[in-house]
């Protein structure tokens, strides 16, 4: 599988920016740059790498820096995580993957959520979803899995959704073990932002790096 690792570049007044250059300068995967050529941040500072990881990884270590020819290499700006595997309860082998096809939509789309169970014994499991926005649940479904397929479920965007929402999705295992994984989708209201300007949104936990007036930049994993 691989780790998709995503960064939010912003200005000294925490506004998203726009344009700036960034590269890995750190993993312990050997083909880090033909993977990852240098990307620039869009118009909601934020820009996505892709990391291939082994089979056998137990833990990755990862650092981004800004490329920014306006600045010199001492005030660039710089931050780093560490992602290690998840580890199922026992050894079960049991884990559960979301993937969505686009984490920025708009009101009124449809989007479509997969869901890849990782253990074939998964096969007649009844899964749960809900969709959580600004702490409430907005809807709530359930699926029983009759084979080994993966689950697609289409999600219609509604303004309930707004500005964001998080897909959870989860199974249980017995009576001791409960399988789950979550996303989470940025929602653009496009009548109120023509108005008042779309927020930007923050991701990651990572604190900031107090350099200015270099950017400044949490690192997270994709969902």
């Amino acid at each position: 599988m691989f780790l998709c690792v995503k960064v939010y570049v912003t200005n000294p007044d925490k506004t998203p920016k726009e344009g700036i250059q960034l590269e890995l300068v750190e993993t312990a995967e050997r083909d880090l740059n033909q993977q990852n050529p240098e990307q620039s941040t869009d118009s909601n500072g934020l820009v996505k790498f892709s990391i291939n990881t082994g089979k056998h990884s137990t833990g990755l270590k990862i650092k981004v820096r800004t490329k920014d020819s306006r600045i010199s290499q001492d005030r660039q700006g710089e931050n780093e995580m560490e992602a290690y595997p998840y580890n199922p309860k026992a050894g079960s082998k049991n884990y559960l993957h979301i993937h969505v096809t686009n984490r920025m939509v708009e009101v009124g789309e449809t989007v479509r959520f997969t869901l890849h169970p990782g253990d074939p014994a998964a096969g007649n499991q009844q899964f749960t979803y809900m969709i959580l926005s600004k702490g409430h649940i907005v809807t709530v479904g359930r699926y029983t899995r009759s084979d080994n397929s993966q689950i697609v479920r289409n999600i219609k965007i509604t303004k309930d959704m707004v500005p964001s929402f998080r897909f959870v999705a989860y199974y249980h295992v017995g009576s001791d073990e409960v399988v789950s994984d979550s996303v989470w989708v940025d929602v653009k209201d496009r009548a109120a932002s023509s108005t008042t300007g779309a927020k930007p949104t923050h991701y990651g936990a990572l604190p900031r790096i107090p350099s200015t007036p270099s950017p400044h930049f949490p690192v997270s994993r994709c969902d």
